[in-house]
């Protein structure tokens, strides 16, 4: 018996999609046709959760809304080191909202 799953790019959910290879870990990669989409591959299962789409959206707005460094990357079952370095490289597009948001994350990293 065959099983078809539909398959959809997670940043534009075009279906128009080609197989692109595999990962080192022998996971199918895949392309989205769509001239217009900024995801060029992706994965349906990633070794890491950190590589997920959407997982540095979730950091920063569990940031916003006052949750810690490691309370985040437990919730989100990442590494705390990720948590940080997503929240170091977002901290110069975020502008005077970012201040706030800084100010929050080096707040929890004194206690």
């Amino acid at each position: 018996m065959k099983y078809y799953q539909a398959i959809a790019c997670p940043n534009c959910t075009n279906t128009q999609l080609m197989k692109s290879g595999r990962s080192d870990g022998g996971v199918q990669r895949y392309r989205c046709q769509t001239s217009d989409c900024p995801t060029n591959t992706f994965m349906l299962e990633y070794c890491y959760k950190a590589c997920e789409f959407g997982i540095q959206e979730k950091i920063v707005e569990m940031t916003i809304n006052s949750s810690g460094t490691r309370d985040t990357a437990r919730v989100l079952k990442t590494n705390k080191n990720t948590v940080t370095r997503t929240l170091k490289n977002k901290e110069s597009s975020l502008g005077a909202k970012g201040q706030v948001f800084i100010f929050a994350f080096r707040y929890d990293k004194l206690f």
